[in-house]
């Protein structure tokens, strides 16, 4: 879908939307479960993940090597750890939650019901500087191959996504010097 839109908004020309400040006192307030909008923008993948980094720093170890002491079940050093409770086996008629499901699908539903104005949107953020833009990317295709993709295609909806990513990357990129 994000690529379609990519494809729509190809040669759009629109003028940058002014930058608004909220108003004074404005607070948001709610579940955040009102509009449901189409995500423009593929998720970035994380740099350190690819290269098997860590993500956060590694907790701190003592340092004590050696202790002069008998054991005493008293020093929280000596205790046992406890084995955490099994998490309980999901049987074959378990349901989970569809509603983040259920949201994307209606988000798909609305955006190729107005696929121009969603490529509209696409423009308008296009035109802004990279500074002004939320978020400040160059494209809103992420490196490297869509997701989905498959080297060797075994079905025709595998087709449409590479020749659907291939004409979103061959989209020129609008020269704003």
């Amino acid at each position: 879908m994000r690529r379609l839109i990519i494809v729509a908004a190809r040669g759009m020309v629109v003028k940058p939307s002014p930058m608004r400040s909220a108003p004074a006192g404005l607070t948001i307030s709610g579940t955040g479960q009102g509009r449901v909008s189409f995500q423009l923008f593929d998720p970035r993948q994380r740099s350190d993940r690819a290269y098997g980094r860590p993500t956060r720093n590694p907790r701190p170890q003592p340092r004590i090597r050696f202790m002069d002491v008998a054991f005493d079940p008293r020093i929280p050093l000596f205790r046992q750890p406890q084995p955490a409770p099994a998490a309980p086996a999901l049987e074959e008629d378990d349901t989970v939650n569809a509603k983040p499901l259920g949201r994307r699908l209606a988000a798909i539903k609305r955006a190729l019901e107005d696929l121009p104005r969603q490529a509209r949107r696409l423009a308008r953020w296009r035109a802004r500087p990279i500074e002004a833009r939320r978020p400040r990317l160059a494209t809103p295709l992420r490196l490297g191959s869509p997701p989905g993709r498959r080297s060797r295609p075994t079905h025709e909806v595998h087709e449409i996504l590479n020749e659907c990513h291939w004409l979103a990357r061959t989209v020129p990129v609008p020269e704003t010097s």
